[in-house]
Formats: structure tokens, C-alpha cells, sequence
């Protein structure tokens, strides 16, 4: 048996009349890795200690490999040309130790397409040791990019938002294929 699709498949045996037999099974992934190349590109501007710089480089790599299609390069007053996001990113006190771990939001949005141009990015340095420890540093700073490419941070602008519902129609669709029925909107969490 050879499966010409992605899917799960069932195999199974027995022997002819009342004879037993020895069977055996392997499997081989023959699917091809597909790796895209990205043209996404993410420029940090850091401020903060050099040992924490590769946890952000991180981050950035992630959605960079997560978005993989460019998007025209702008000139910002101030920046100069952008491709694709500038990120200011600092490590510095917020609150000390414990409540507010980062915070992060865009700045200048693009007039064509309303995609962020830049964004800000800010880690509390009393909560950085512990988040390392505890490996959720990388995590955290994923989700501050998240909130830098406006991921919950223009939604109501783009009247993606009605309550704590998203009802970006594209979105709704593709997670009405995941759910397998008809959705009217994804469940924002609170």
C-alpha cells in the first residue's frame, strides 16, 4: 500500500483461513520538507544587554519564517526606508519583579494596506532572568511581535472586532474549515 495523499489511513491483517502468519509493518514519510524561503524581514533596533539580544533574534526569526511574503518597502520620516517592520526594542524597568513582563504596540501603520511599518517593544529587566529560567522569554517576545504587526493592536481600527469576538471574514473562513462547521466568528481571549 502506497498513500498518495496526506490523510490517516487504517492497515490491517489477519491470516488465511486458520493459519497465523508473522506480519510486519513499516512506515516511510516519503512527503517532501517544504522550508519557504521568507522575504519577510524584521530590523530591531535594540537597546538593552548584550546576552539577551539572541532571544530576541529568536523571536524574530520565528515570524519570519511564519510570514514568508514581502511587502513593499516605505519611507518614514525619521527612519528612513523600511523593509518590511522596524522594531525599537528595549530591556528596562517597567514595575520591577513580576505583574508587567513587555509590552509592545505598532507606531506608524502604512496607509496602503494598513500593515505596520514600525513598533515598539519594551521588557521589563527585573522579569528577563526569570522568564529565561523558566524558558518562556522567547515565547513572550513572539507574542509582543504578534501585537507589533497589529495582531489585537489595530483590530478595532480595521473594524476586525465586535466585543471580544474577531470578524475578519478570511480568518472566520479558515477557522470555520478547521472547525468543520459554519463559524460567525473567532472567540477573542480576554
Amino acid at each position: 500500500f502506497k498513500a498518495t495523499k496526506t490523510a490517516t489511513h487504517y492497515i490491517s491483517s489477519a491470516g488465511y483461513k486458520s493459519s497465523k502468519g508473522t506480519y510486519k509493518l513499516s512506515v516511510t514519510d516519503e512527503t517532501p520538507i517544504s522550508n519557504p524561503s521568507s522575504n519577510f524581514n524584521i530590523q530591531i533596533n535594540y537597546q538593552g544587554p548584550v546576552e539577551y539580544r539572541k532571544y530576541i533574534d529568536q523571536g524574530v526569526k520565528f515570524w519570519e519564517e511564519v510570514i514568508t511574503s514581502d511587502i513593499p518597502d516605505i519611507y518614514v520620516n525619521g527612519i528612513g526606508k523600511i523593509d518590511d517592520l522596524v522594531i525599537d526594542t528595549s530591556i528596562k524597568y517597567i514595575d520591577g519583579v513580576g505583574n508587567i513582563l513587555g509590552g509592545a504596540a505598532p507606531e506608524r501603520i502604512r496607509t496602503n494596506g494598513f500593515l505596520p511599518a514600525s513598533g515598539r517593544m519594551i521588557f521589563d529587566r527585573y522579569d528577563v532572568p526569570k522568564m529565561i529560567r523558566d524558558g518562556e522569554f522567547v515565547d513572550v517576545i513572539k507574542h509582543e511581535i504578534a501585537h507589533v504587526l497589529g495582531f489585537a493592536s489595530i483590530w478595532d481600527k480595521l473594524n476586525l472586532i465586535d466585543d471580544f469576538k474577531y470578524i475578519g471574514n478570511k480568518a472566520v473562513s479558515q477557522y470555520s474549515s478547521l472547525k468543520g462547521w459554519q463559524q460567525t466568528y473567532i472567540p477573542i481571549e480576554q
